[in-house]
């Protein structure tokens, strides 16, 4: 819950206001490079402890949060690539932190890998 409150909401306000402000085009992509990975890695975090507890609908919300790095925060196809990468080490490694059974946590991991590869293709589209 602490993550909650010290980054991820600061990290989606922050990208929020800058979308809708004058500096959109000036200063978005630069803090939008930084700010995704970080508010992947703490999304990842908190929904590995969501898993251990046995709240495995917040899958749903990293599956989520992948999918939304190619396509809905603007980033361009490096910058998501190394989001999606930060976003699953970070749910590995927190799940493996968390106690998260090895079995499930193959199986919760294997499921955000195949929403990640759906993504892959929008590489094509800025050539």
């Amino acid at each position: 819950m602490l993550a909650h409150f010290l980054v991820i909401l600061p990290a989606g306000v922050a990208m929020a206001w800058l979308a809708w402000t004058p500096a959109l085009r000036r200063v978005y992509m630069a803090v939008t490079r930084i700010l995704a990975p970080v508010l992947g890695i703490a999304v990842a975090a908190v929904v590995a402890q969501s898993l251990n507890q046995g709240q495995g609908e917040q899958m749903a919300t990293l599956t989520l949060l992948l999918v939304a790095s190619f396509f809905f925060m603007g980033l361009l196809f490096i910058p998501a690539m190394i989001t999606g990468a930060a976003i699953l080490l970070s749910f590995s490694i927190s799940a493996a932190m968390s106690g998260i059974p090895p079995d499930l946590h193959a199986v919760s991991g294997l499921s955000v890998l195949i929403a990640a590869r759906q993504s892959v293709p929008v590489d094509d589209a800025e050539r």
